[in-house]
C-alpha cells in the first residue's frame, strides 16, 4: 500500500536503545525541513507496533540494540510488509555484519561518530535510492571481498552486494 508523503516530507522512525541519542538526533532532524520525525522507539517491538500504526518512508536503526539486534528488524519489518527503505546508524559493525545488511536490503550504513550534517545527506541518499557507506564500511567490504574465510562461504556474494563492492548503485 502506497502512502503519500506530506508536503514532500521524508517520514523517519529511530530505532535505537539509547534514549540520550534518540531524542538529540530526533531533534536535530527536525531541524531539516524535508525531514520528519515521525517516531522514536527503543525497542525492536515498540517499532513494530509503530510501522503498523504509522506510515513511516525510512527507518535508521541502531545494529545493536540492547537484546535485540537491527537486522532482526528488518526482516520483521519486511514481513509485516514495510516496502520503505532502512539506513543503520550504528557505532560499528563487524565485517560479516555489514554484507548481512546489505544483504537484507540495507540503504547504507552510517557511523554515529559522523557529522551531523553528513547524516542528512545520507538520508537524503538512502532515499533517493542511492547506497550510503562510512568509509569503514567500504573498507570492511574491501576486506571480505579479499578475505571471504571472514564470512559464510556457502552463501555467495548477491548481485547487489557484487555491484555495491565494485562502487554500483542502483
Amino acid at each position: 500500500m502506497e502512502r503519500e508523503k506530506p508536503m514532500g516530507k521524508i517520514r523517519i522512525l529511530l530505532l535505537d536503545d539509547h534514549a540520550l541519542f534518540r531524542e538529540g538526533l530526533s531533534r536535530l532532524l527536525e531541524s531539516e525541513p524535508d525531514l520528519e520525525m515521525a517516531a522514536h522507539c527503543a525497542t525492536v517491538s515498540e517499532a513494530k507496533d509503530i510501522l503498523s500504526q504509522k506510515p513511516i518512508d525510512l527507518v535508521l536503526l541502531d545494529y545493536d540494540l540492547g537484546r535485540d539486534r537491527g537486522l532482526e528488524f528488518i526482516a520483521g519489518a519486511r514481513k509485516l510488509g514495510f516496502e520503505g527503505r532502512f539506513l543503520m546508524v550504528t557505532a560499528g559493525m563487524r565485517d560479516a555484519e555489514s554484507i548481512e545488511a546489505l544483504g537484507l536490503g540495507v540503504g547504507g550504513i552510517f557511523l554515529k561518530h559522523s557529522s551531523p550534517a553528513l547524516l542528512a545527506q545520507a538520508i537524503r541518499k538512502v532515499m533517493a535510492g542511492e547506497t550510503w557507506l562510512d568509509e569503514n564500511a567500504i573498507q570492511s567490504l574491501v576486506r571480505v571481498s579479499k578475505h571471504p574465510e571472514g564470512v559464510d562461504q556457502t552463501k555467495p556474494f548477491t548481485e547487489r552486494e557484487t555491484q555495491v563492492l565494485h562502487g554500483g548503485v542502483e
